[in-house]
């Protein structure tokens, strides 16, 4: 049986680049998590940090002075009726709404208002039984990533 010598010609450009291109490309990748690892760890701590401070005045605070992660004392009061936001499907396939209870600041403005009026989805709820000063924190605002922000609900 007759078989064709093969002749070795060395190694390609090819194969040269990527033999140099992916483990320098690993190694970067490698230093880049170190680095975030670093960062995360250092935010971690500054947001503990921030929790273990006295928490502020609402009152005292201006629009351009929002802390973040930091406790925050607001004061007011629930109204005494709530809405039902929904219906919304969790993973088990089952039908959920969520309750929202609209909270009035001393100063008139409410946190957690929606516009709908829609007397069927309000409701009566003792509030009564919660405290008027409320110890909230801020938190950034989460980003809406890509497939969030095209999302459209049928």
């Amino acid at each position: 049986m007759y078989r064709p010598k093969l002749i070795s010609r060395g190694t390609s450009f090819t194969a040269k680049l990527l033999g140099i291109t992916c483990p320098l490309i690993c190694a970067g990748l490698g230093v880049w998590q170190m680095q975030r690892l670093e960062w995360k760890l250092s935010y971690i701590e500054d947001v503990k940090e921030q929790m273990k401070m006295e928490p502020l005045d609402f009152t005292q605070l201006n629009e351009k002075q929002w802390p973040i992660w930091r406790y925050i004392n607001i004061k007011g009061k629930f109204e005494e009726e709530s809405i039902l936001v929904g219906p919304r499907y969790s993973e088990d396939t089952s039908v959920v709404f969520y309750v929202v209870t609209p909270y009035v600041l001393e100063n008139g403005g409410v946190i957690g208002g929606l516009d709908d009026k829609t007397p069927e989805k309000w409701f009566k709820a003792d509030n009564s039984k919660y405290p008027e000063t409320l110890k909230v924190i801020v938190r950034p605002h989460e980003k809406v990533n890509l497939f969030e922000k095209f999302k459209v609900d049928a």
